[in-house]
């Protein structure tokens, strides 16, 4: 069984006695283990939302939490999106036009080849809807 790093470095502990200092530390370890920013936040995240909870009279009433004087990474802004153009879905709705979205074998029966040329010409229009 592998306890999760949070637990492995506090669980034995009494919340109360889990100090400033030794939460700093915990974060400086996750950046030696090069985690990234983010996710030595989202680990800061769920130790606050734990200490805040047990910070509320009506649970467990901590004096003091921990996490709040803890500092938080600074990460790089998301990434830009990435659409595509215009002429990129008409690309790709012409080749669903002509079929080669398809990997079956083609067809000799009329009928079948005209249900998936209505198919085809069905799933293009999909793609300029989509996109």
């Amino acid at each position: 069984m592998s306890t999760g790093r949070i637990i492995g470095a506090f669980g034995d502990r009494p919340a109360a006695e889990v100090t400033t200092a030794e939460v700093s530390g915990f974060l400086r370890s996750l950046d030696r283990e090069g985690l990234k920013p983010r996710n030595v936040n989202k680990h800061r995240q769920v130790l606050a939302a734990m200490f805040t909870y047990a910070c509320r009279a009506d649970t467990y009433a901590l004096p003091v939490n921990p996490i709040a004087r803890t500092d938080k990474r600074r990460e790089d802004p998301p990434a830009a999106l990435d659409y595509y153009e215009v002429e990129e879905v008409e690309a790709l709705a012409r080749c669903c036009e002509q079929g080669r979205q398809r990997a079956d074998k083609p067809s000799r029966d009329p009928a079948e080849i005209a249900a998936r040329g209505a198919e085809d010409r069905r799933d293009a229009e999909a793609f300029r809807l989509l996109f």
